[in-house]
């Protein structure tokens, strides 16, 4: 728009010079011509201005992070007049990459309308805010533009990847012992806590079959005494200590992601075998969600898009206040972004205490990292990266 002014300055000061020079009505009628084009270009779209209206359509409430969102946007001309050049602003946001959107400027027929359909990807969880920021109009010689602001942008929940566990067989072998001890509970017949949905891992003989032959579905009776938690996922949300090299945005936020997919990771491994699991995380306070079922399961992963990681209290204080209110000796899932001596000493006391401990350490290995595996050696501690314990599809 700039280079069209300068032109058109350029131009009258031109045919401005001629008149001058020449002084016949040739001249000086083009010479007025060219001074009434501007105002009869700025009339014309101010009248096809406030009749331009933008409409998007419904998005969903929620997506998972990675797949596309298929964006649509109505641009409609109401008024009698042709509107030349016109152009719309998306929302730009951190994290949101916009496919095929519209470039440039483009024409609006009168009583007519384009659509501008593209695709929006999300790169990292949260709640982003999607569709158009502003609508800009130019009149036919580009050299004014209105900008209107667009009120009908839409919030998005965009929750983490699950992804496929590949567990250590040191940590199978474990599950499976949990598994013989709790066989006897697992058939006991006490009173009936509550039904669900058969799923593969069940045993045939906890199906409700007079129920089950009033529904579609096989429905399975849940018994009191096997309501205990089996598992416990700790994640860390204290800052995460960046390096020089680091890019503050992109890299911390994968790291962050990464933590979380992998904490939702596991909790789905265990719901999927209908083993209860407790969900422990801290921000100004300490928070215990215990998830078992997948509707618990679901309402987690829409929680997890709000985490930010700026607790306060530190992961071994987690640990500590856990441990003192649940005596039940657990598979213990630890996630930190680093490991310090107050963390060592807490694991070093709540293995001997009889947990199973597995420390997922999403730091970078370095020439401190054998250091670290050798501390937990003889307290048949498992110390893991993230690669050693996630299948990323």
């Amino acid at each position: 728009m700039r280079k069209n002014r300068i032109f058109y300055i350029v131009c009258l000061c031109f045919i401005g010079f001629l008149a001058w020079l020449l002084k016949d009505r040739y001249t000086l009628t083009i010479l007025f011509t060219f001074l009434l084009l501007p105002i009869v270009s700025l009339i014309f779209t101010l009248l096809s201005y406030k009749k331009i209206k933008c409409k998007q359509a419904t998005i969903p409430e929620s997506i998972k992070k990675g797949d596309n969102l298929s964006l649509n946007i109505k641009i409609e001309n109401e008024s009698i007049f042709f509107c030349p050049f016109a152009s719309i602003k998306l929302n730009e946001q951190q994290g949101i990459t916009y496919k095929h959107k519209p470039r440039g400027a483009f024409s609006i027929n009168p009583k007519n309308s384009v659509l501008a359909d593209f695709d929006v990807i999300f790169n990292y969880r949260g709640y982003y805010t999607v569709g158009i920021d502003k609508l800009e109009i130019f009149d036919f010689l580009r050299i004014f533009k209105f900008k209107r602001k667009i009120n009908d942008k839409q919030t998005i929940c965009v929750y983490p990847q699950i992804h496929e566990l590949l567990m250590p067989s040191s940590i199978m072998n474990q599950e499976q012992k949990e598994s013989n001890k709790f066989y006897l509970i697992e058939n006991d017949n006490s009173d009936v806590f509550d039904l669900r949905n058969y799923n593969e891992h069940d045993n045939m003989k906890k199906i409700h079959w007079k129920l089950s032959s009033k529904s579609d579905e096989l429905i399975v009776k849940k018994y009191a005494s096997y309501e205990r938690t089996q598992s416990l996922i700790a994640l860390d949300l204290q800052p995460i200590k960046t390096m020089d090299d680091i890019d503050i945005y992109n890299d911390l936020y994968e790291i962050q992601d990464n933590m979380i997919e992998t904490a939702l990771s596991v909790i789905n491994y265990y719901v999927k075998h209908n083993k209860q699991t407790d969900f422990v995380y801290a921000d100004n306070k300490i928070h215990l969600e215990k998830i078992n079922s997948l509707n618990e399961f679901n309402m987690l992963c829409h929680l997890s898009a709000r985490f930010t990681f700026d607790a306060s209290i530190p992961i071994d204080n987690i640990i500590y206040n856990y441990t003192q209110n649940n005596t039940q000796k657990i598979t213990m899932f630890i996630l930190v972004s680093s490991v310090n001596q107050a963390l060592v000493e807490r694991i070093r006391i709540t293995a001997w205490a009889g947990y199973k401990i597995v420390l997922i350490d999403f730091s970078n290995e370095n020439e401190n990292t054998q250091d670290i595996k050798n501390k937990f050696i003889n307290l048949q501690v498992e110390y893991l990266h993230p690669q050693d314990i996630l299948y990323k599809n």
